[in-house]
Parts: C-alpha cells; sequence; structure tokens
C-alpha cells in the first residue's frame, strides 16, 4: 500500500477562543456571591476553550471549602484559567488540577506558594493537560509536589551515581523486603514524574531522557538483585564462605535498556548469567540457587503494588527464548552462541550490556560475545534476512492500517533506522572496531566518520530518530501504556501535535512526513546497494516464512505478529 493511500484522520480547526484578558471576568461570574445561572457558566467555560462545562464548573466548586480557600484561590485564579485555556486539553488541566488539590493537607499554603510562583502553576497545568499518568502519579503522592518544585530537581538530569545514593537512603531504614520493593516502586514513578517533566517543558534532549529513563532502571534492578539476594541467603541458610559464589551472578541489559535508549513504558529486557557451575550445599547446585535468584527477581519486578508494577520484564532474548532455561553460565552460553547462535542473536547482543549484579560477570559475559557478534562471515546475506523480516512486519501493520502512523514499525520508522544501523554493525564490526557502539544516536556519526553512510544520511537519519523517539515518548507519557501508533481521535492528536511544540496538527504531519520520507530513502538505498531491490521475491526466498526463526519475531522483534 503506498504512503499516498493511507487516510488520515480529518483535522478540524480548533475553536476560537476569547481573549484571555476576558479571563479575569469570569470569576465573579463562577464562584461569586452572586455567580451566574449554571447554563450560563456552562457556556462562558465553553466560550474560553473548555467542552465540559459541567465538569468544570463542579471542579472549580471543589478547589474550596471555605471563605479563607476562596479568597486565595481568588489571588490565582485568573492565572490558573489562563493557563489552563491555553493548554491542548483545558478540561483535564482543570479537573486534574483541582484532583491535586484535594490530596494535598493544606490547599491555602499551595494557592499561597502559587501565587509567589505562578512558573510553577504553568509547569502543573502543563503536565496536567499532556500526562494523564503523570498526573496521576502527582495526585497519588500529592507530597512530590514539593520534590518538583524544588529548584535543583528539573535544573539539569541526575546523574547515576546520586539516583544509585538517593534509593539507597529510601531503603535505608526498612528491613522487611516487601516494603522494600515498595519503595522502589515509589521511587521509579517519583523519578519518571521527574523525568517527564522535564522532557515536557523542553528542558531535556532525547539523549538525556532515555539515558536518565535507563539509569533509574539499572538502579531500581541493583536494589531489586541485592534484596532478592539477601533474602535467598537467608532462606538457604547459606554460610558466609558461599557470599562470593553467590554474588557472582549479572543481569544482561538487552534492546533499549542495552543501549540506554529507555522508553516511557519499555520492557525491560535481559538476560540472567552466572559465573561457574558447582554446588553450594549437599542439595543445592549452582544453577538451582540461581534460577531461584531469578524468579525472585521477575516476581519482585513484575508484582503490582499501589504504584503498579517496578517494570515489565521481558526473557525472550535469552539463548533457546520461552524455552530455554532461565539463568545459564559463562561457559553454557558460549557452547550455545557458538553452535547455535544465529544472525538476530548477533543483532542483538550488540546492545547487551552489564545493569546490575556482578560487574565482573557482566563484562566476562560481553567480553566473551564478542567474536560472535562481530564475526568476519557474521554479515552473510544480514541485509537480506532483515529486509525479508521488515516487509513481514509491514504486512502484519498494514492490515491494522497502521502503516503510516505507527512511528516504531511503519515506513520510515524507528525500526529501519536501527536496521540500517545494526546491518551495517554486524557487517563491518569485526574490522571497524570504532562500530562497536550500543547506541543508535552515538552509531550514526561513526557510520558517516567510516564512510559507510554519507553525512547527509548520518544527519538526516539522527533528526528523524530524535523526532520519532520525541512522538514515541509523548505517546506513552499520555496513558502510560506501551503504544507507537499515532492516534486518529481529534483531540489527542492536538494533544500530541502541541506536546512537540507544534500549533497545529497540519504541521505535525508535515514534520512527520519529512522525516520519515527521509529514512525510508535512505533504507532502500541501503538495499539497492545490497542487491535487494524493494525487498522483491528474490529476497523474500532468501528466508521465506516457514522458515524464519520463531524467536526472531518473538524475541528480537519480539512486538510483531508471528
Amino acid at each position: 500500500m503506498s504512503r499516498a493511500s493511507q487516510k488520515k484522520p480529518s483535522v478540524k480547526t480548533a475553536p476560537a477562543r476569547r481573549s484571555s484578558a476576558t479571563t479575569v471576568n469570569l470569576l465573579p461570574k463562577l464562584i461569586g456571591k452572586s455567580p451566574s445561572s449554571k447554563p450560563a457558566a456552562h457556556q462562558l467555560l465553553r466560550d474560553h476553550g473548555f467542552r465540559d462545562g459541567a465538569r468544570v464548573l463542579a471542579a472549580i466548586g471543589r478547589l474550596y471549602e471555605d471563605e479563607l480557600q476562596r479568597r486565595n484561590l481568588a489571588t490565582i485564579f485568573s492565572h490558573l484559567l489562563r493557563a489552563c485555556e491555553k493548554s491542548a486539553d483545558p478540561d483535564r488541566a482543570l479537573v486534574n488540577f483541582e484532583r491535586l488539590v484535594a490530596a494535598l493537607p493544606n490547599p491555602n499554603i499551595f494557592y499561597h506558594y502559587l501565587h509567589e510562583s505562578p512558573d510553577r502553576l504553568d509547569l502543573l497545568i502543563m503536565i496536567f493537560a499532556h500526562s494523564q499518568a503523570l498526573a496521576d502519579t502527582l495526585t497519588r503522592n500529592a507530597e512530590h509536589f514539593h520534590f518538583l518544585i524544588a529548584p535543583q530537581t528539573l535544573e539539569k538530569p541526575r546523574e547515576k551515581a546520586w539516583l544509585a545514593a538517593e534509593l539507597k537512603r529510601l531503603l535505608l531504614p526498612m528491613r522487611v523486603p516487601a516494603q522494600k520493593y515498595d519503595a522502589i516502586r515509589r521511587f521509579r514513578r517519583r523519578e519518571t514524574l521527574r523525568i517527564g517533566a522535564r522532557d515536557l517543558i523542553g528542558g531535556a534532549t532525547v539523549e538525556e531522557t532515555t539515558l536518565e529513563l535507563s539509569n533509574v532502571a539499572d538502579v531500581c534492578l541493583q536494589s531489586v538483585f541485592e534484596i532478592a539476594l539477601g533474602s535467598l541467603r537467608a532462606q538457604f541458610k547459606l554460610k558466609e564462605g558461599t557470599a562470593v559464589v553467590t554474588g557472582r551472578f549479572s543481569i544482561i541489559g538487552m534492546g533499549k535498556l542495552g543501549g540506554q535508549e529507555l522508553n516511557y513504558s519499555s520492557d525491560v529486557d535481559v538476560i540472567f548469567v552466572y559465573g561457574e557451575e558447582g554446588t553450594l550445599t549437599p542439595t543445592l547446585t549452582n544453577h538451582q540457587f540461581f534460577t531461584k535468584l531469578a524468579e525472585e527477581i521477575i516476581r519482585a519486578v513484575a508484582a503490582p503494588g499501589a504504584e503498579g508494577n517496578i517494570f515489565r520484564i521481558d526473557l525472550r532474548l535469552r539463548p533457546e527464548g520461552k524455552s530455554g532455561p532461565l539463568v545459564r553460565s559463562l561457559d553454557s552460553c558460549e557452547n550455545y552462541y557458538a553452535e547455535f547462535g544465529e544472525t538476530w542473536e548477533r543483532m542483538a547482543l550488540i546492545k547487551a550490556r552489564p545493569v546490575a549484579g556482578d560487574e565482573k560477570v557482566g563484562g566476562e559475559f560481553i567480553e566473551m560475545v564478542q567474536p560472535f557478534v562481530y564475526a568476519r562471515h557474521a554479515g552473510e546475506n544480514v541485509i537480506q534476512q532483515m529486509a525479508t523480516l521488515k516487509k513481514r512486519i509491514e504486512v502484519e501493520v498494514v492490515r491494522e492500517g497502521h502503516l503510516t502512523r505507527h512511528v516504531k514499525l511503519g515506513i520510515g520508522g524507528i525500526r529501519e533506522i536501527e536496521f540500517i544501523v545494526q546491518a551495517f554493525q554486524v557487517l563491518r564490526g569485526s574490522r571497524l572496531v570504532q562500530l562497536r557502539d550500543r547506541g543508535t544516536l552515538r552509531t550514526l556519526p561513526l557510520l558517516a566518520k567510516t564512510k559507510t553512510l554519507s553525512e547527509t544520511e548520518a544527519t538526516k537519519l539522527a533528526d528523524a530518530y530524535r523526532f520519532l523517539r520525541n512522538v514515541e515518548h509523548r505517546l506513552q507519557m499520555e496513558m502510560e501504556l506501551q503504544t507507537h501508533t499515532i492516534p486518529d481521535e481529534e483531540r489527542a492528536l492536538y494533544r500530541l501535535a502541541r506536546s512537540l511544540g507544534f500549533n497545529s496538527v497540519k504541521k505535525f504531519y508535515a514534520a512527520q512526513e519529512a522525516h520519515t520520507a527521509a529514512v525510508r530513502k535512505i533504507y532502500e538505498s541501503v538495499l539497492a546497494d545490497a542487491g535487494v531491490s524493494g525487498v522483491t521475491k528474490t529476497a523474500e526466498t532468501l528466508l521465506a516464512p516457514d522458515k524464519l526463526p520463531k524467536v526472531l519475531a518473538d524475541a528480537g522483534f519480539a512486538d510483531v505478529p508471528a
């Protein structure tokens, strides 16, 4: 199906709103001693961009309980309504503001602070309008407001060492594992709120956002590992002499976690490895112990709590995929990759990174897989095979009508950029060691430097990657769902465009089409240079659907229907 034949949702112009200068006159008409009738008040609100006058008026009525609160609310009311009116979703912004007020122990202090610092009110309205997930975090944990408004909170990214020390401080007074896991969940939500707020106000680059999200995941997984290891050692009453052996366990991050490119709602792809085979007690082998450890880590990370889970965890990139053991020794991993390793596993292991556990074991794993990932013969047919799989992905996406709306798997999407980068890394990484980098954006300039891509191509791919990742972030920030599809609902589409700095959906679409067209052109050029013109039947026969390794679809491209 051609790009031209993909229908976009009809785009209506946002209703004209009255000058915000008149907003001040709404105060006595809405909450004064002699307010307007409800129908008149509803119409006034609609005139100022609110859709559901009754719902908004009810929320305004709940913003004060007595005359003192009414007077304090009056000091910020005009600014509040103007900020909502200028936002991408006035109704949602104001209703979420009211939910936060309801959760606070003393709204009067809150109103006074916002009167003194109106920029903090603007920040809140931006969060409330663009991310229901972040709004829910803030209203569930009203004390996070004080954290959020502290001057240093949004000033710059947090270093990983700071995050680790902060989480350790929060866990220090706790003794029960369940309480510690709850604290990790709260920490993760709080830090996601901070990162999301920096992102929304334009204070962070894509690289900063993805690195911070990945660092938060790293420190959370490290704490879970330490808690689980301590619990398991106590459960099996292991002696002090076994501490070194039981500590030789590493969590290897894969995919976006490994590449330090995590999304707001990414699964964390991991592989569990341990040092050596052996026995800890007459009835407990190393493999049995580390399997129990992996099971406890999986349970703790995925278990729901008041703040949801810590992360969704995915182990399908491990050797043998779903059918393989949860944990393997270093020797077992080495034997598997030497005998059974496939092209998709080479590409997946490019991003492998020790994220928690024993750094030495993690380093040994990375060193061990390098000859497999970058073997001189590894590039045989890699572009043809990946092109065939990408074609299959597009067929699946087209069935859902998402070919131009899916920012990850669609035409000119994120997957095509990653495909180009990783294919060239496998093809040339054995000779060009400088290409062995986990990060997509870090590798693109290296591909230009080695003349693998032109400077123009590398720049266009990097610009498109940043744009598409920003779109992906806004989509996932909305409701914290693992989605990659541009919405077709009018209000959601308008919110998305506004959150990315566009004042109209039309301008957003123009930018999206320019970026995806540039990516597809370079992608097709790469295929043509490899003798794969437009992913024709010749390419299809190189890897027929019945021969596609199931683990390739289920693991390396786990978001593709099998």
